[in-house]
């Protein structure tokens, strides 16, 4: 099982609040957030780890060694970027020469908590070759992405009885998330940085796209949301 950790972005709207240091070191009740990622239970499935991220921040974290402390099984790769890119599926690029042909591949945000559930890594571990699974949560705010059982993947705006997309997309190998990442050439760059607009796309070529529901999730990508997060809003929707 192959997991790319995408940390070359802008992170613009969390550098509103915090422009001296990346949005993965953001403190969350005394923990960076990056820390917190790698508590994911998704962890324990994975053979190898590639983190993207920017040469800038070279110093700012061990990487390996961390990793390595929380999951020894895991092989490790870190790829430094000296340029920033224009969104997580052209980052997840740079990881393409590192990560093993056979098995599925994980992509995984750098600014959510999730609280992955025994159903969902049983599900992950049977994501047929040709499957994208995403592991969703609930919640009625308009600023995430979200999928529909009925209608597929929906990019904007609240819908009801729609669940949010936490982040955490499973692909059932890597031929799938190339072709995830070829779906948006000659888009507009606006489009570049919509990782559901691709798997949009994915699943209009015909790929299979499942979802299940998390335990929890805890989006920490905007100052508001983590204003709501550290005066004890209702984070976790269950």
């Amino acid at each position: 099982m192959n997991i790319v950790l995408t940390m070359a972005g802008h992170g613009a709207r969390m550098a509103a609040r915090y422009p001296c240091i990346p949005k993965w070191m953001v403190s969350v009740e005394g923990k960076l957030l990056i820390d917190w990622v790698l508590d994911d239970r998704i962890f324990s499935m994975a053979t190898q780890v590639v983190v993207v991220c920017l040469r800038a921040h070279q110093g700012l974290y061990d990487f390996e060694l961390s990793i390595n402390k929380k999951w020894p099984q895991a092989h490790i790769n870190v790829v430094y970027l000296d340029h920033v890119t224009s969104g997580q599926l052209r980052t997840v690029f740079h990881a393409f020469p590192l990560i093993e042909d056979e098995g599925r591949v994980i992509v995984r945000n750098i600014d959510t908590i999730n609280f992955l559930s025994d159903d969902n890594l049983l599900d992950i571990t049977v994501v047929a070759a040709d499957e994208i699974y995403l592991p969703c949560f609930k919640s009625s705010s308009d600023q995430y992405s979200y999928y529909q059982s009925a209608t597929g993947l929906l990019r904007d705006g609240y819908v009801e009885g729609a669940l949010a997309v936490s982040g955490l997309y499973v692909f059932g190998s890597l031929r799938v998330l190339k072709n995830a990442v070829d779906s948006l050439q000659g888009c507009p760059a606006s489009a570049e940085e919509n990782m559901t607009l691709a798997v949009t796309r994915s699943r209009d070529m015909g790929t299979s796209i499942r979802y299940g529901l998390m335990d929890g999730c805890i989006p920490v990508g905007t100052p508001d949301e983590y204003d709501q997060l550290i005066t004890g809003g209702q984070c976790i929707v269950r």
